[in-house]
């Protein structure tokens, strides 16, 4: 950013979004946005800037109080020189000596602060949101945060002791088909990713998604690849005898074998159908017979993939099995423990604003939210932006939109440098 952009980006006044690209001076700008709410008067308790990190919030928090503390000993002409250099003007007042004296105590204010500034990660804001409200969010009144290391260790443990102990025939066959397929590595990666995305493994709605899942296969109900192959054997078994002495052969093993055994017969390595299924001479000498070939040929290939479709839905069915087990299990072995982890916090804040009326648990905070920045916003995950959403839902309505005061919303990030590209 060039610096007129960078002093348009820290008036206090104004609601932004700030593309910025590394080495653009981000936390400077921010930086510059907090110092200059606080000196427009902004008390520190109603501002909360969140950052992705927390290294990211104490380089900040190290930055502003360096600043501030250094203004404490600057005499007028210096410290007025300073506030323009880092804000491009003085804030407009009536009374400059007022605001030089303000810019002088703003580091012992900030000392001062219960809680201190809120400079914290959108995790660090949802924790202290939940152990505010506790009975509202219908969370643990002394919970602990699961760290990741030890939520590792937990979901390892909980796989292993579900491989070792499937309590219903249903996982049983799952984990059976999982594992023929997947490494133990595979399976606890497969764990961390289905923890990851625990809302599409909900006990409710399972089989609605399944059954959902196989009608946009062409399914009418969900398939079972071995009785494809077997309709498909008995349909064109005669045809299939006349191929050769492999066809022949293979149509003797069960549908699932026989189908393995058939493909090289009418596909090539790479899947694709054969363009000659008899010798030249045989052909030329049984058009009749080509024809039939290559008529079942055709068959063969559309109902290869069903059955891959079919395979396809089974792993997933039983990746649905597995996850439900396993979430079910994670989630028992928090609640007894009175943990909870990093998606929790934002799934379980998130839940509270969306059934508690989010202006009635700003009006409870200690003095409530005027102005919200936020670092690295291309990380922020939709769900995070709905907590955001919720904070300043009252910024503009009601109760929250008093005479007089301007309250605003700063974000600030680079698309090319997103993590998850959300």
């Amino acid at each position: 950013m060039n610096a007129p952009d960078t002093l348009r980006a820290a008036d206090p006044a104004a609601s932004a979004w700030v593309g910025a690209h590394a080495g653009s001076g981000k936390t400077h700008i921010l930086v510059s946005r907090l110092v200059g709410l606080l000196l427009t008067g902004c008390a520190p308790e109603k501002i909360v800037c969140l950052t992705y990190t927390r290294n990211a919030a104490a380089e900040m928090q190290e930055r502003l109080f360096g600043l501030l503390a250094g203004w404490v000993r600057l005499d007028d002409a210096a410290l007025r020189a300073a506030i323009v250099e880092r804000l491009g003007a003085l804030p407009d007042t009536d009374d400059e000596a007022a605001l030089l004296m303000r810019a002088r105590t703003l580091f012992a204010r900030l000392m001062e602060t219960p809680g201190g500034l809120r400079v914290q990660t959108i995790h660090g804001f949802c924790e202290s949101l939940l152990k505010r409200f506790t009975l509202e969010a219908d969370v643990p009144p002394q919970f602990d945060l699961l760290g990741e290391a030890d939520a590792g260790n937990l979901k390892r443990a909980l796989t292993a002791a579900i491989l070792a102990r499937p309590d219903t025939p249903e996982l049983a066959d799952a984990l059976a088909q999982l594992t023929r397929a997947l490494t133990p590595d595979d399976m606890h990666g497969l764990a961390e990713r289905i923890i990851d995305r625990r809302d599409a493994f909900s006990p409710p709605d399972r089989n609605d998604r399944l059954a959902g899942l196989a009608r946009r296969m062409g399914f009418d109900t969900p398939p079972d690849p071995d009785a494809i192959a077997a309709r498909h054997l008995e349909k064109w078994r005669a045809t299939a005898k006349r191929a050769g002495e492999d066809a022949a052969a293979a149509l003797n093993q069960d549908p699932a074998r026989a189908w393995e055994a058939l493909r090289p017969v009418l596909l090539t390595q790479s899947g694709t159908p054969r363009k000659r299924l008899l010798p030249a001479a045989e052909a030329k000498a049984d058009p009749a017979l080509t024809a039939a070939l290559t008529e079942w040929q055709t068959a063969f290939v559309a109902d290869d993939e069903r059955i891959s479709a079919a395979k396809n839905f089974r792993m997933s069915a039983a990746v649905q099995h597995f996850g439900t087990a396993l979430i079910a299990r994670y989630d028992a072995a928090k609640r007894a423990r009175g943990l909870l982890d990093y998606d929790d916090l934002i799934d379980k804040t998130l839940a509270m604003l969306d059934r508690v009326s989010s202006g009635w648990v700003h009006y409870k905070l200690d003095r409530g939210v005027d102005h919200v920045l936020i670092d690295e916003a291309q990380d922020t995950s939709p769900r995070q932006w709905d907590i955001v959403a919720h904070i300043i839902s009252e910024f503009t309505s009601g109760a929250g939109a008093r005479d007089g005061l301007v309250r605003t919303v700063f974000a600030v990030g680079d698309e090319k440098q997103s993590i998850f590209s959300f």
